[in-house]
């Protein structure tokens, strides 16, 4: 048995294995050739490798096809937007507001340091805030009391946009959820003014 193994699943196994217990040193890690000469590898037998190799590599491909087709959507989003709309900043066909008649900046977001926990009030940067999009899996939290302390203006509320003016600049989300939430200064909030 010794020796068979497909080069592929060694790939993929190397690629998702935790290397964290074999790293050694304190300031920059390195995996050392005697670390590595101990790493265990699960090793099934040769034709169930190359059906993980299989599923795994159909994956990937999945995953890149995902990636192309995001792409696509959003070159065709914009195309269709352009066909309906025309370039916004010469087409004549339709009466032109400032977004500041449609809107009002609330807030730039706190700009105070915020005490960061691993729970509570998710406090939202650029790096959350997608076309059309608010990403609550990554983000760090604040306590209610810090919260509290914030200014009203702070904190977005439902169908408010929130639109990026650092780090990822121009990216726009509207606010879907009725939950408490915070905004760091890298992102404005958008509120529609009131229809008269």
């Amino acid at each position: 048995m010794k020796g068979d193994i497909d080069i592929n699943y060694l790939m993929h196994f190397l690629n998702f294995f935790d290397l964290n217990k074999h790293i050694t040193g304190t300031t920059r890690g390195k995996l050392t050739r005697q670390s590595s000469n101990k790493i265990g590898i699960f090793y099934p037998p040769l034709e169930t490798q190359k059906e993980i190799v299989a599923v795994l590599e159909k994956a990937e491909m999945l995953k890149e096809w995902r990636e192309e087709a995001d792409k696509l959507t959003e070159e065709y989003l914009k195309s269709v937007f352009l066909e309906m709309f025309g370039d916004p900043t010469s087409s004549k066909r339709f009466e032109v507001q400032k977004i500041s008649d449609l809107t009002s900046f609330v807030s730039y977001g706190f700009t105070r340091p915020m005490p960061h926990f691993d729970r509570g009030i998710p406090i939202i940067t650029s790096k959350n805030v997608s076309a059309g999009h608010i990403d609550f899996d990554d983000v760090d939290y604040t306590d209610k009391e810090s919260f509290y302390e914030l200014s009203k203006k702070d904190c977005p509320i439902k169908n408010d946009i929130l639109y990026t003016k650092d780090g990822r600049i121009g990216e726009a989300a509207l606010v879907k959820t009725e939950e408490k939430i915070c905004i760091s200064q890298a992102v404005a909030i958008l509120r529609p003014l009131a229809k008269k």
